[in-house]
């Protein structure tokens, strides 16, 4: 891809040489260095964690809709309650004809299984989790950083039916006309490549990613006009915040995004 990045000129110009880059974000900046802090402000909990917390919920309602239900059987019945008549009252599956009953073997069975199963299992993720924090945590304070992400315009296909946009990313030191001037030469060269054929040298950066779309790579393995310190994601959308750049662990260049908790300050 031949040509000059658009508004590069006084961007490059504008580049500090001998003083230290202003960081738009210093606050943000000092919670993220606090290990606490870190945890606090990122999101790393996925959707399967609010599915298991669901089915849960779920299943404790469903027990507690048994005990209840068994023990205003006892009260209508004017039945002194025994430990050993509620349970064989609360674990019966049969039917007002005296026939087992599917449905409720599951009502019965199914929260008693699972919730210790549940429970375990996010006991389990949330240690595992805490150990991961503490790698990616590591893994920021080595060379990671806050970046600002800007939609080029640019759509590509991920998958069979969902479609994302090229973002162009940078460490928030750089200076603001940076990103700009990329999202403009992104835009320039998909206006005048109706077939992708140059839109998907971008893609080279990614394609090493294991299709992930929360990855950021060096825009410049795609475009070498692209100068260093721009970085390319293709995501599915955005909210408008900075996100969280953490080198990936096994050192490609790359960079692993994460999201910011709605209650995080920016400034």
């Amino acid at each position: 891809m031949d040509g000059t990045p658009i508004g590069y000129a006084s961007a490059q110009r504008a580049q500090p040489t001998t003083a230290q880059p202003q960081d738009r974000y210093p606050q943000l900046n000092q919670i993220l260095h606090s290990q606490e802090g870190f945890r606090r402000s990122i999101r790393f909990t996925g959707g399967a964690d609010k599915v298991l917390s669901f089915v849960l919920a779920v299943a404790l309602i469903a027990l507690a809709y048994n005990v209840l239900t068994a023990s205003q059987s006892f009260s209508r019945n004017h039945l002194t309650v025994t430990l050993q008549h509620f349970w064989w009252l609360f674990t019966s599956t049969t039917d007002t004809t005296n026939n087992f009953s599917p449905l409720l073997w599951a009502m019965v069975y199914v929260p008693l299984i699972a919730i210790p199963v549940l429970v375990i299992v996010l006991i389990v993720k949330r240690v595992t989790l805490a150990g991961s924090i503490a790698k990616v945590y590591d893994r920021f304070m080595q060379g990671g950083c806050v970046m600002d992400l800007l939609p080029t315009g640019v759509k590509w296909r991920i998958g069979n039916n969902q479609q994302g946009q090229f973002y162009v990313a940078g460490p928030s030191t750089l200076p603001s006309d940076w990103l700009p001037a990329a999202a403009q030469r992104i835009a320039a060269v998909a206006a005048n490549d109706p077939k992708g054929k140059q839109t998907k040298e971008y893609l080279k950066g990614l394609a090493k990613a294991a299709g992930t779309v929360s990855t950021v790579a060096p825009a410049s393995l795609g475009d070498p006009s692209l100068p260093q310190g721009i970085y390319l994601a293709l995501l599915l959308g955005h909210d408008g915040r900075p996100r969280i750049a953490v080198p990936d662990a096994k050192g490609t260049g790359r960079f692993n995004l994460h999201a910011l908790k709605k209650d995080v300050p920016i400034a």
